[in-house]
């Protein structure tokens, strides 16, 4: 068990290894086991738009309990044995998807889909809180001047692990069409889906390389991640823009599957082919975005970021090239992700990290959540079954989307950023 003050070069730079290359494979397989693919899956099993609406909100709501995820880290002296715990829990929970999706494991379509969101759910909440204390451990092992680049630099490997993925799930569904014309792809979906697990389940052996850090948690109590959120004001402005930004995504989110299945009728290849475009795009940028919330900050990046991420719903309505092009807008997506990532570490420090991850991505999702479920059954009302097979009736709805996500970048005007600590090579 290490403290800070022993960590050496050579443990922060074997970390750094090893977080890239847990970030290769872990991205591989979440690539391969996509939500795109969770959900052509439970379209498989007859699921209804309403219980799609939960594939896709279900898992931010069991991740509402990552508040406790500080309290849980307090309980344990090192990093290392709660952060691979949650993670192999989470493993075991994906493996049992595509077991209870297979026929005759149990009783019914109806149950067989009630039972692939249970385990969705499930292994979210444990995927997340093992990610939340990852970063915790992260933040005692990477030297403060360099978050920016470090984030940066895992962006990268996690956008090329999941480009991969996706080209991997991809090139299998149009080659099982071919060879298979006709037949079902719901073996195909089960196969993919328990490869994506074990691949994920493969992604921890690089963090058992990193060393047990020893944990330095700001308050042990029950309510140590509401505690964090009252008593940073920095922390609540950026709450503020994820909670707007939550809200504005999941509006435009719950309807696009409906869109995209029924209205274009895209096939699963097609859906994963435009997700890589951005995977491919993300990793070009990823690096150079580390470098500028580094030397500049992340406020004016993640405005611009967020006003071109705004436009995708938009193109949308462009057809099958408009879907794909939306994903070229949402390359932008990396400049956020590394913002927040470097912001909310600055913010925190080690001690407050793991509560402040908990309180944003916990309150975030739950936004996210309850957004995508009430546009789940407005829509329902708002947009007869029988209009959804054409691409024109989702018109007024994708403009509001644009409109929401544009006016999600106004509270990042307002966000104030903790000064930038000078380039240091020391080994602390």
């Amino acid at each position: 068990m290490l403290t800070a003050d022993s960590i050496t070069s050579a443990d922060r730079r074997r970390a750094i290894a090893a977080a890239s290359a847990n970030a290769t494979i872990w991205a591989f397989g979440n690539g391969v086991i996509s939500t795109s693919l969770v959900t052509y899956l439970a379209f498989d099993l007859g699921a209804t738009n309403a219980q799609v609406a939960w594939i896709i909100a279900a898992p931010q709501l069991a991740g509402v309990l990552r508040w406790f995820s500080p309290r849980i880290l307090a309980n344990f002296r090192g990093h290392k044995l709660p952060c691979l715990a949650f993670y192999w829990a989470s493993v075991v929970l994906l493996l049992l998807l595509p077991a209870t999706a297979w026929p005759g494991v149990l009783p019914s379509k109806a149950l067989s889909c009630t039972a692939l969101i249970v385990c969705w759910c499930l292994y979210h909440l444990c995927e997340y809180l093992g990610t939340i204390i990852l970063w915790s451990w992260f933040s005692v092992l990477i030297p403060r001047p360099f978050y920016g680049r470090f984030t940066g630099r895992r962006e990268l490997w996690l956008n090329i692990g999941r480009l991969v993925g996706f080209v991997v799930a991809s090139g299998f569904d149009v080659w099982y069409r071919q060879q298979y014309e006709g037949a079902s792809v719901l073996p195909l979906r089960v196969a993919l889906a328990t490869g994506g697990a074990l691949l994920l389940g493969a992604s921890t052996l690089p963090l058992m390389r990193m060393v047990n850090a020893e944990v330095r948690v700001g308050a042990s109590r029950l309510l140590a991640a509401g505690e964090a959120l009252l008593k940073s004001r920095p922390l609540r402005r950026l709450l503020i823009y994820g909670v707007c930004f939550s809200a504005a995504n999941g509006v435009s989110n719950s309807l696009g599957w409906s869109y995209v299945n029924k209205a274009l009728g895209l096939s699963l290849a097609l859906v994963l082919a435009s997700q890589a475009i951005m995977r491919l795009g993300q990793p070009l940028l990823s690096s150079w975005c580390g470098q500028i919330v580094d030397r500049f900050g992340c406020q004016r990046l993640m405005i611009v970021c967020q006003l071109i991420v705004a436009c995708a719903p938009l193109l949308y309505l462009g057809g099958a090239w408009g879907y794909v092009a939306s994903y070229v807008a949402l390359i932008a997506y990396v400049g956020t992700n590394v913002s927040l990532a470097t912001l909310m570490m600055r913010i925190a420090g080690p001690k407050q990290a793991s509560a402040n991850f908990s309180v944003y991505f916990g309150l975030t999702g739950v936004v996210y959540a309850v957004s995508v479920l009430i546009d789940g059954q407005l829509t329902n009302q708002w947009l007869p079954q029988e209009l959804r097979s054409a691409p024109e009736a989702y018109f007024p709805y994708f403009v509001v989307a644009w409109l929401l996500r544009s006016a999600a970048a106004i509270p990042l005007l307002f966000l104030r950023e903790p000064p930038i600590e000078p380039d240091s090579r020391s080994n602390r």
